[in-house]
């Protein structure tokens, strides 16, 4: 009996669920709908600021290398009117995104990143510039280090350790490429800081050493930057670069020469002034420097005439 009821008790079962129908749906939550619509637009948002960044570090990073590349022809007309319009636009830039860069220089996970910010931050000409950038320097990544020294040059802080740069110039475990550059902003920067009379024994440990051991960058950074503290006690430090094999040292030495004013330094010069040699730009600088320690008077390439003036107590 029990067995001929149970199919009973199952149909009824169903009829009773199918007479109750499904349940309602359970209303849309507003508040939750519009918080999800705000995060989608924020994540977009973010994701569309983190792409202008990327443009903005992109565009400033081709700038840097085209100002890099026109500061190592500095001296060509074109190069150096390069040089003032990219400073400008560098200028410019870095002032609108100050603060994004200051933030991105400051942070080490992503080391393109920080190497770029650290760049430009040096063309703001803000003093609150200087501490990110000398954090730079404690980076292992040598691009980020390379570019803090090209920013500290840029930025001629006045309170630029010395001691910092001279650090870098100096030490020959460091790559060469950090070192010119280095001196390169040592050079720029040595009459703006506070204390430029740390320079020159800088300059004349570099000089001083055995020439075949020194970088030829590194080399004119200091013959130049000796040369630009004008004073005639320094060119006993220079002359011996005016015999030096490459063009572009004697040219830095004999620049350098005629800064100093010291005019016992004419015989040097007027070797550079005979046929042996080559150089049309050595020849060119020595005739200039020639003329700066003569007062102004000048007697073009010929060496007899510029003996006489020497003769005659300039």
């Amino acid at each position: 009996m029990l067995r001929r009821r149970a199919p009973f008790d199952l149909l009824l079962l169903l009829s009773l669920a199918a007479c109750g129908g499904s349940p309602e749906p359970a209303a849309p939550d507003r508040s939750l709908e519009a918080q999800f619509q705000k995060d989608r637009t924020q994540r977009q948002e973010t994701l569309l600021r983190q792409e202008d960044w990327q443009n903005v570090l992109m565009n400033l990073d081709k700038s840097l290398d085209r100002y890099a590349t026109a500061l190592l022809s500095a001296g060509n007309d074109r190069a150096d009117r390069m040089v003032v319009s990219l400073e400008t636009y560098l200028a410019q830039e870095t002032k609108k995104h100050f603060a994004d860069l200051v933030r991105e220089a400051d942070r080490d996970e992503f080391p393109g990143n920080r190497a770029i910010a650290a760049a430009a931050l040096g063309f703001s000409q803000k003093p609150e510039a200087l501490d990110p950038i000398l954090n730079c320097l404690n980076d292992r990544d040598e691009a980020v280090v390379n570019n803090a020294l090209l920013a500290l040059g840029a930025l001629r802080d006045p309170r630029t350790p010395v001691a910092r740069l001279a650090e870098f110039v100096e030490d020959e475990k460091r790559p060469v490429k950090l070192r010119a550059t280095a001196s390169w902003t040592l050079m720029r920067l040595q009459l703006f800081v506070h204390q430029p009379d740390q320079v020159p024994p800088v300059w004349m440990r570099v000089l001083q050493r055995p020439v075949e051991a020194t970088d030829p960058s590194i080399l004119v950074h200091a013959l130049r930057g000796l040369g630009l503290f004008r004073r005639k006690e320094y060119a006993a430090h220079i002359r011996p670069y005016l015999a030096h094999p490459t063009p572009l040292i004697r040219t830095a030495a004999a620049l350098a020469t005629g800064f100093c004013g010291d005019q016992a330094s004419h015989k040097d010069l007027l070797v550079l002034l005979k046929a042996s040699e080559t150089n049309p730009n050595v020849r060119l600088t020595a005739r200039k420097a020639l003329q700066a320690l003569a007062g102004g008077v000048d007697r073009g390439y010929d060496v007899e005439a510029w003996r006489q003036v020497f003769a005659r107590g300039y």
